[in-house]
């Protein structure tokens, strides 16, 4: 028999076929394919699955049961919401067993094993499960409180340097990777197989940077793209949105910086590069070298460099927009990979996509992006066209969690008269 669950509906059916059968047990269970037992439980139950009604809930095996050690249980729950939550510990099956055979021998509980078997109905009865890992970051060993104080003097400094500043004149830079294969970490496929294999062009490792500029006021400026490893940029056509530029890096150093500033970010409308403006950046290196600060201030732009280590929940472009960007990228390679042309290599490989197809990728991807998602994308990270916004209802739950957790005050800057929905397109976060 394959069958392991029954809903509440199917059993009151075969309850009432068992009356018409004269009580005939054996009878009933083999019509229904069920063992006897089975049906003797369902008619103790009888009244319980009346309860329940005719909802077609299903009830798993060992769904009700309780735990055979409580007290593991609770101490190993708490250890684990501690790791996650406030240690963004790294935990894996051995790391939880050895964790939970340490507490049994503290609480002189000499016949737990630890099985994979419990560890999974722990997981499951506690609302923990197996998760892929979307951000990784280096371990700080600051207090929330010192976080929070860095927060406090980053918006202060922001709100110093763009007062009476427009909102089209406030920008945020940043650099993101992206690879030749823009695949999927994950696919659908078979319980229980050992290796779960995809095919690619193989380059799924070579690397290029996109460098993305977006400006409060939802606008998306020229993008730059930076190529590693050739000399000359691809003899191809190129869409009027973004430039190339080659390095043997592949990363933003001083030069393309400098360029970046002459070509993308004064490419801004004829008016604005009179006017005083702000830029949001990360403190990476080329960014802060001295030569590249003193062409921005030559073009009117004051720079505010977010917090170290805070960049995740600071940063408009890390917060919302950077991943809407990749999912449009994986999305476009997905569909040339399947249904695109197929030229093969002599070996028999199949070709990575040109640079002229994957340069259409970037263009209609950043094209595809909504403004609102770039205003909302400043709002989840505290800033607002009128200003600093830390309604907690709008920020990321980062963001969030540092500034109202347990014995928070609210900062004195707090702006909570912009009207922007924040909640619209929510589907895209």
């Amino acid at each position: 028999m394959h069958r392991k669950s029954y809903s509440s509906k199917e059993k009151l059916k075969t309850l009432e076929l068992l009356r018409q059968n004269n009580n005939n047990i054996s009878k009933t269970a083999r019509d229904c394919g069920i063992t006897n037992k089975m049906l003797r439980d369902w008619l103790k139950q009888e009244n319980k699955i009346c309860e329940i009604g005719n909802k077609a809930t299903v009830f798993r095996m060992g769904s009700g049961r309780t735990a055979f050690f409580p007290e593991i249980e609770e101490e190993l729950k708490v250890w684990l919401t501690t790791e996650r939550k406030t240690n963004k510990r790294l935990v894996t099956y051995s790391t939880l067993r050895e964790q939970a055979i340490k507490m049994a021998a503290s609480l002189s509980i000499n016949n737990f094993i630890g099985s994979n078997c419990w560890i999974e109905n722990f997981m499951k009865r506690n609302g923990f499960s197996v998760r892929k890992i979307t951000s990784v970051g280096q371990e700080d060993n600051r207090s929330i409180d010192e976080t929070r104080v860095i927060i406090h003097n980053y918006f202060e400094l922001f709100k110093l340097k763009s007062t009476n500043i427009d909102s089209m004149n406030i920008y945020n830079m940043d650099e993101t990777p992206m690879y030749v294969d823009m695949m999927n970490s994950r696919t659908i496929s078979f319980k229980g197989e050992k290796n779960t294999e995809v095919l690619t062009t193989g380059h799924q490792k070579t690397r290029f940077t996109v460098v993305l500029t977006i400006s409060l006021a939802g606008k998306i400026l020229k993008s730059l793209l930076v190529l590693k490893g050739l000399k000359n940029p691809p003899k191809c056509p190129i869409p009027k949105n973004i430039m190339i530029f080659t390095s043997k890096s592949g990363t933003m150093d001083k030069c393309i910086m400098k360029t970046w500033i002459n070509t993308c970010l004064k490419d801004t409308g004829p008016f604005n590069n009179s006017m005083k403006s702000v830029l949001l950046m990360d403190n990476y290196g080329s960014h802060k070298n001295a030569e590249v600060l003193a062409l921005l201030q030559k073009n009117n732009f004051e720079p505010v460099f977010i917090p170290p280590r805070t960049t995740s929940f600071l940063q408009p472009l890390d917060v919302l927009i950077n991943s809407i960007f990749k999912a449009k990228m994986k999305k476009r390679w997905e569909e040339w990979f399947l249904n695109g042309e197929k030229i093969y290599t002599k070996g028999g490989y199949r070709q990575k996509p040109t640079w002229e197809k994957i340069f259409s990728f970037v263009s209609e991807s950043i094209i595809e992006i909504q403004d609102s998602d770039v205003v909302k994308s400043f709002r989840l990270s505290g800033i607002s066209q009128n200003g600093i916004n830390l309604n907690e209802e709008f920020l990321n739950h980062r963001l969030k969690d540092i500034l109202y957790s347990s014995n928070v005050e609210n900062l004195d800057f707090i702006d909570d008269n912009d009207d922007i929905d924040v909640h619209s397109n929510d589907d895209s976060i």
